[in-house]
């Protein structure tokens, strides 16, 4: 990944799928970055972002 994610405004939950569970990571609020690990670390990593406190913004860092 060659991008960060910054959450400008709003909550998400940071989920991942495994066994056909979904599991949370996290809870990010505004002004924190996502997708970090995929940046720094070499490797696949996925996840999903689901907002729960509308309304969400995301801003990409190149």
């Amino acid at each position: 990944m060659e991008t960060l994610t910054l959450l400008t405004q709003g909550r998400i939950e940071v989920d991942v799928r495994h066994d056909n569970q979904v599991h949370t990571l996290a809870e990010v609020e505004a002004l924190e970055l996502l997708s970090e690990v995929s940046f720094f670390v070499n490797g696949k990593h996925c996840g999903d972002f689901r907002v729960i406190n509308k309304p969400a913004q995301l801003q990409a860092i190149p």
